[in-house]
């Protein structure tokens, strides 16, 4: 094929081939690509920054509007301050954008957020492109972890006096309604208490929130929340023991007494019409009384079988009776004499008659048997001591149900008597000291992990009041005894019927549940409500217990160690006590009679007295001590647990920077000590900690 002449190549072709010259026309024709891409690079940077902003913006907005709401409603307060915060993360015209709208709402306790903004373009807009909308959405909601909250609660007399200050209402009034109010925080559902607020629409059901509670004065009533392994099957009381002496006792009577007729009785009498037999005239009356026949009486038939048996002792003998019925019928006469002529006259007129009778004869009789004679063992008198081994496993029903009481042959004559159980216990193996830094490793009571063996120092036992006896060196009276006593009476045991010897056993304890729906939050305010205050200050075993019911690894790990679900859990335990420790020498306690038992003091020696001293920090009953070294030594425990560890000084009691106000506050964890001395300051820190624990978390 021929090439053509150059002439006729086109243009492009030749400016192709022509290496000289076409360097500006081919950099003009890229120039345009080129200004678009670098155009829609500035404003896409533009747009990023514009949306990442507004989106800060919103985020802020959202968290400020959840965080003014606190634990109350979605107010126009609380709406305001999440416009303010986002006023102040971006401004109207910000990046010379404009239309700027934005809103906040909320439901459920969650705050929604959206905003948008149209944002001009500054080079692509030579391509047609003027402006970009740009629009976000944000979230925020106090959202709880799975969370755990254990209620150790102070139920002892002194919560029936209103606080220091804030009026008349009782301390443990103001409790009740606290507790409810820190429902509400966290639960979002409404109680019946005046909390200030009406909460709705509750919370999450993938979240696992859990309420426990111990209420403590002397002991905790937790015997039947435990497996019947948990409880040893004897335990030993200060009670008493009967002692019976060898005797000839009549057991029974022998047959052999010979019958005889003690007596007889007429009865049932029945009489016929009577008729006339024989009259005479002219005769004196007692002419008239002669001519009366005999009566005439016949049995009909034999006697009837014995009947109605009776018997008595009459010395050493035993008298029987009883008795025998026989009919009898005949005749009975009688005449009726009627004077005649004058007054002085001494003759008349006589009439004799006869009437049918029938009546029963009862005879009675009696014998008299002589004795059946055996030696036997007969109550003597009482041993007033501390009984070992007492069989208390009568209580155990299988499982982990329980009966309410146990017989025990404490009763009259030392036979068996049902003795009711409260459901308090008393505590498993613990040592003397006064050194709980480390806590010694025998001491099992203060272990909060330790699961029961069939060891029974690793076991707990029932607390039994009315197994349980004071003995003083008289009957009934006078100083205290260490040493046991034989009496034949009773003594006084803690029955409660004196204030004296009472056994204070609280409200039962809960162990952690859910109480997410309207019947279960029924059930935890009639629970709260049904506190009540009454008994003497033991801190330590309420604590103690505050922390088994809740430990991830202790005796309920399988219920506390993970959510049904197996996610992680935090742990909370709120430690609410209006006053000191204060104990009398002489409760009866998770450790015994104090006095008697000595299990925590020295076994020589009695511990003192200390319920007059308890508000004098330089003045401390043995017994009182060992409650404060000892609730001393379960919180570091506690805390050592990673649980959180909350404590309310509350009512006005404890002066703030006391002796005892410092040993509580350190015993919280680092910042999580209050002080409430009225009820309204009561429910404004419980409504704080419950928002603390609800943590502030963005959803989006």
């Amino acid at each position: 094929m021929a090439r053509k002449p150059a002439a006729q190549k086109g243009f492009l072709t030749r400016l192709l081939h022509n290496e000289a010259g076409n360097t500006l026309a081919i950099t003009a024709a890229a120039t345009l690509p080129l200004i678009g891409m670098i155009g829609g690079g500035v404003d896409i940077s533009r747009l990023y920054l514009v949306k990442t902003r507004l989106q800060q913006a919103c985020d802020a907005g959202a968290l400020a509007g959840r965080k003014a709401q606190g634990g109350g409603n979605w107010t126009t307060a609380s709406e305001s301050a999440a416009d303010q915060i986002f006023a102040t993360n971006y401004a109207t015209d910000a990046y010379g954008s404009s239309g700027l709208t934005h809103d906040f709402t909320e439901s459920a306790g969650k705050v929604t957020g959206t905003a948008s903004v149209t944002v001009p373009l500054m080079v692509m807009k030579l391509f047609g492109f003027e402006q970009k909308q740009i629009a976000v959405s944000c979230d925020a909601e106090m959202r709880l972890p799975n969370t755990d909250i254990m209620f150790v609660l102070d139920v002892t007399g002194s919560m029936r006096n209103p606080p220091t200050s804030g009026g008349y209402a009782t301390k443990l009034s103001g409790l009740k309604t606290a507790v409810q109010c820190f429902y509400e925080v966290l639960m979002k559902l409404d109680t019946p208490a005046d909390c200030g607020t009406t909460p709705s629409g509750g919370i999450s059901n993938d979240i696992q929130v859990r309420f426990g509670f111990v209420p403590y004065n002397v002991n905790v009533n937790v015997g039947r929340l435990l497996p019947n392994s948990f409880m040893a099957d004897r335990w030993s009381y200060q009670s008493r023991e009967a002692h019976f002496t060898p005797q000839q006792v009549i057991t029974g009577y022998n047959d052999d007494g010979t019958p005889s007729l003690y007596s007889t009785n007429t009865n049932n009498y029945n009489y016929g019409n009577a008729s006339t037999v024989q009259s005479y005239s002219g005769v004196t009356s007692s002419q008239c009384d002669s001519y009366v026949p005999a009566d005439t009486n016949n049995p009909n038939g034999g006697e009837s079988a014995a009947y109605g048996q009776t018997s008595w002792t009459s010395g050493s003998n035993q008298i029987v009776q009883w008795y025998t019925d026989q009919n009898y019928s005949g005749y009975d006469y009688y005449s009726s004499w009627s004077r005649s002529g004058n007054r002085w006259s001494t003759t008349g007129n006589c009439t004799v008659y006869r009437r049918s009778i029938s009546y029963t004869l009862t005879r009675t009789y009696r014998k008299t048997n002589s004795a059946i004679y055996e030696t036997q063992d007969v109550f003597d008198y009482w041993i007033y001591k501390k009984v070992e081994n007492m069989d208390v496993s009568g209580l155990k029903a299988g499982g982990s149900d329980w009966n309410n009481s146990v017989m025990l042959p404490i009763g009259t004559g030392g036979t068996e008597t049902s003795v009711a159980w409260p459901g308090c216990i008393e505590e498993r193996k613990t040592v003397r000291t006064t050194d709980f830094d480390p806590i010694p490793t025998d001491a099992f009571d203060l272990d909060i992990d330790m699961v029961p063996t069939s060891d029974p120092d690793t076991q707990w036992g029932p607390m039994l009041p009315t197994a349980v006896y004071k003995r003083s060196i008289r009957n009934n009276s006078g100083s205290n005894t260490y040493a046991s006593v034989n009496y034949s009476g009773d003594y006084d045991n803690y029955d409660g019927s004196s204030s004296s010897r009472t056994a204070y056993c609280p409200t039962a304890s809960r162990k952690l549940a859910r109480y997410t729906t309207s019947t279960e939050k029924d059930d935890f305010v009639n629970y709260v409500n049904s506190l009540e205050a009454v008994g003497s200050t033991y801190h330590d075993i309420g604590l103690l217990w505050g922390a088994r019911l809740m430990s991830p690894t202790g005796i309920f790990a399988s219920e506390n160690a993970f959510t049904s679900r197996g996610g992680e859990i935090e742990r909370h335990l709120i430690f609410m006590t209006d006053g000191e420790a204060c104990a009398a020498n002489t409760n009866y306690s998770a450790y015994g009679v104090h006095w008697w038992d000595r299990r925590q003091t020295d076994a020589s020696t009695a511990p003192t007295y200390d319920s007059q001293t308890c508000s004098n920090d330089n003045v401390r009953g043995t017994v009182t001590r060992q409650i404060e070294l000892r609730t001393e030594a379960i919180c570091s425990a506690i805390k050592n647990k990673n649980i959180t560890l909350w404590v309310v000084n509350y009512g006005g009691s404890v002066a703030s920077g006391s002796p005892t106000a410092v040993r509580l506050e350190n015993c919280a964890s680092p910042n999580r000590y209050y002080e409430a001395t009225s009820v309204t300051d009561l429910l404004t820190t419980f409504q704080t900690i419950a928002a603390q624990i609800s943590q502030l978390r963005l959803t989006n």
